[in-house]
């Protein structure tokens, strides 16, 4: 009788468990090993911004804004409620896997507006949350 070599055994053998086990089902997942990401903490730094607008030019300019923490979404920065008319831009933040700040900016344009003061806000949003600080418009007719 002829024997077979101890190679084709042994492959044979493999081949045999893993065609076993495809029809029993995948195998239990094994423990994971890496470390999860940090969880997503972040917070947009708090200051009440206050600004002056003359009623009869309009004003533009920008703002800086800090945000703090981990992130692993793009964040939503902008502006809400300034007066009618006024225009600003949303600045879509990358992610910052690990603890530590950020400063971004926006644009903003305000008309010529009437004379009053307007509550407003920066904002900043991951989908899930979204965080505001106050900003106040004093329009005047002369600032």
């Amino acid at each position: 009788m002829r024997s077979t070599p101890r190679a084709v055994t042994w492959s044979l053998s493999i081949l045999s468990g893993v065609l076993t086990l495809s029809l029993l089902g995948s195998p239990p997942a094994a423990a994971a090993t890496s470390t999860p990401p940090a969880p997503t903490t972040w917070k947009l730094a708090e200051f009440h911004t206050r600004i002056c607008v003359d009623a009869e030019v309009g004003r533009g300019g920008y703002f800086i804004v800090w945000i703090d923490g981990t992130w692993h979404t793009t964040l939503e920065v902008g502006v809400e409620d300034l007066p009618p008319g006024s225009t600003s831009t949303v600045t879509p933040v990358a992610p910052q896997p690990s603890e530590g700040s950020r400063a971004t900016g926006m644009l903003w344009d305000i008309p010529p507006s009437p004379p009053g003061t307007y509550q407003g806000a920066i904002y900043a949003a991951d989908g899930s949350v979204r965080q505001t600080i106050p900003l106040t418009v004093d329009v005047r007719t002369r600032c």
